[in-house]
């Protein structure tokens, strides 16, 4: 049909996933805490500088353990073309194609974004910007939660929805 095709990276377990992110922002304030604190250590008695300096690396390590942990969600990909959706495994093998039809119900946000768009108060719920996307076939509702990577992307996202809709697919956008 089009060449228009989004790529987006696909979350395994969306409640994990916001718990690890949480922790993400918990551990960068944190770390980002004592990183300022350590213009004093000069003024610290030796004791507290060495406790001060193991506590900033247990921090930095546990930071990079739970960074890892976000990353184990997000390995699959899901792509979104006018007339299917491909779900594509970590080596990029199509692990599931589902062609669309007019008797199919597609639901997505309606303000859709990038990862980092969230708002302060969102990020430290946990509860950062994830976009999702419903499919309904045969009475049965399939729900796939994704990130989209770039503002390219996102562009492409947009593209492909209008493509959607111009070809009479039921579009229904889901309120935040």
């Amino acid at each position: 049909m089009s060449s228009v095709t989004f790529k987006g990276l696909l979350v395994s377990d969306d409640k994990k996933y916001k718990k690890y992110r949480r922790r993400q922002f918990w551990f960068t304030i944190l770390f980002s805490i004592l990183i300022g604190s350590s213009f004093h250590f000069g003024s610290l008695p030796t004791i507290w500088t060495i406790l001060l300096i193991g506590v900033m690396l247990m921090i930095f390590i546990l930071d990079i353990k739970n960074q890892k942990k976000v990353n184990s969600h997000i390995k699959s990909k899901i792509e979104l073309d006018p007339d299917k959706i491909v779900l594509r495994d970590e080596n990029n093998a199509v692990v599931e194609s589902i062609m669309l039809n007019k008797e199919y119900t597609l639901q997505l946000n309606e303000k859709y974004g990038l990862l980092y768009e969230s708002d302060l108060k969102n990020e430290i719920k946990g509860d950062n910007k994830t976009n999702l996307i419903k499919i309904e076939i045969g009475g049965k509702e399939r729900r796939f939660d994704f990130i989209i990577p770039s503002y390219y992307m996102l562009s492409q996202l947009t593209k492909v929805v209008e493509a959607w809709k111009k070809n009479d697919f039921q579009v229904d956008m889901l309120q935040d």
